[in-house]
């Protein structure tokens, strides 16, 4: 039987990520947690770059993706280490950020969705339609 490799995949609905007792907290989580691979959600930012990233995340957590908030609600960040994963964004929407994941060390990939579903109206219905008629096949070719 192969050896199968497990990975250590933080996520969080971090309810806004724009205050230094924030940052802060996801810093200590992160680092106490040790993981390869961070899904924060709802992060209620337009937009991250390195030196924000770098602020609670550590130097080898050094590639992401992100969703920007509508406003002042919703946003997604994907965030991972190189040495680990090579990763691919695969789509990018208002819900959701699909990033495909390989090992560096064994080739083996796989894909992570990170969603965020809003509670308030009228949000709560479009991400309702939009999951009502996501297309997931059985498989992968």
């Amino acid at each position: 039987m192969p050896l199968r490799q497990q990975w250590n995949v933080m996520v969080w609905k971090v309810r806004g990520i724009n205050s230094e007792e924030k940052t802060l907290a996801i810093k200590n989580a992160v680092d106490a947690c040790g993981c390869n691979v961070v899904c924060l959600q709802e992060t209620k930012r337009a937009s991250f770059d390195a030196s924000f990233v770098k602020q609670f995340c550590p130097k080898k957590i050094d590639m992401f993706e992100f969703v920007p908030s509508v406003g002042n609600s919703g946003g997604l960040i994907t965030m991972w280490m190189s040495s680990v994963f090579s990763g691919t964004t695969i789509f990018s929407e208002q819900f959701a950020l699909g990033v495909r994941l390989t090992s560096m060390q064994s080739n083996d990939s796989w894909m992570l969705v990170n969603i965020y579903g809003p509670c308030a109206e009228p949000n709560r219905s479009i991400f309702a339609s939009w999951l009502f008629d996501l297309d997931i096949p059985d498989r992968e070719d």
